[in-house]
């Protein structure tokens, strides 16, 4: 569950570099990227790792282990997956491209 206002600007933060990234990839295919381009795509990846250890470090907490952590991120996923209001303009790749990334964590 999100509790805190430094979890949604962290997960808000979060999203934009996917979406970003995201959009880089199809760009990638259709037309190619230039050289400035493509090297913000490592960078981009870096400060999405960033993010993701900054909103697991908040759900582990004092005692938690890092697994609990990457649960209770999924299950926010989850939760912006399903919530349409605050988080309208979630792609659902976006989400999928995240849960990719705690796969890899877990």
């Amino acid at each position: 569950m999100i509790e805190s206002k430094k979890e949604i600007y962290l997960y808000g933060t979060l999203l934009a570099l996917v979406r970003e990234q995201l959009d880089a990839f199809d760009k990638q295919v259709t037309s190619g990227l230039g050289f400035w381009a493509r090297a913000r795509l490592g960078s981009r990846t870096k400060e999405m790792q960033k993010f993701v250890f900054k909103i697991l470090t908040i759900k582990a907490g004092n005692d938690q282990s890092m697994a609990d952590a990457i649960e209770g991120m999924a299950a926010d996923l989850e939760a912006i997956e399903s919530d349409r209001t605050t988080w309208a303009d979630i792609r659902p790749q976006e989400l999928d491209y995240l849960r990719s990334i705690l796969s890899q964590l877990a």
